[in-house]
């Protein structure tokens, strides 16, 4: 629901008809870099509001040279949007076909609850999608970092849409 703010939705809403994504083995608590979906609806929203374009790499330099938004809806804005801006990304994890993109989480208190599933992107590119939202990871003794899917897997499926599903 775009720009959704206390239960508004200025731009309308629609169900889903179909759907694809890649089925994980890990359990649903578990951050990965395969956690997305994508959704053909009812009533193509893109039709009015226009579309995002998504990107991969696969030089790692090329998401390191990068600083990234992103936008959800955290628990802590009461169901209004929010951006979080200048991101760094700190580590990639490969999850083949997907990737891990890795942001520390101490810098970025408000993506937590609600945010998951918001996008990871680059504004001067098109505005492109990298990622989505997965969750959180702690290895060892390195920080929690906020993990974002994205990678090869992500865009494959866009492209599985844009030939199957186009309106």
């Amino acid at each position: 629901m775009p720009a959704f703010r206390a239960g508004h939705r200025p731009f309308g809403s629609s169900f889903v008809e179909h759907y694809r994504g890649y089925n994980t083995t890990q359990p649903s608590f578990e951050a990965s870099g395969k956690d997305y979906v994508i959704c053909k609806l009812y009533t193509p929203l893109g039709q009015s509001l226009g579309w995002m374009g998504t990107q991969s790499w696969g030089n790692e330099d090329e998401y390191y040279r990068r600083r990234y938004l992103s936008s959800g809806y955290p628990g802590t804005f009461q169901q209004r949007p929010a951006v979080e801006l200048d991101m760094g990304l700190r580590d990639i994890d490969n999850d083949s076909p997907g990737k891990e993109l890795e942001f520390s989480a101490a810098g970025h208190p408000d993506l937590g609850e609600g945010w998951s599933g918001g996008p990871l992107w680059l504004p001067a590119e098109g505005p492109t999608v990298v990622g989505v939202l997965s969750g959180t990871e702690k290895d060892e003794l390195d920080p929690r970092f906020l993990v974002f899917a994205g990678g090869k897997g992500m865009v494959d499926l866009v492209k599985f849409g844009l030939d199957n599903w186009r309106p």
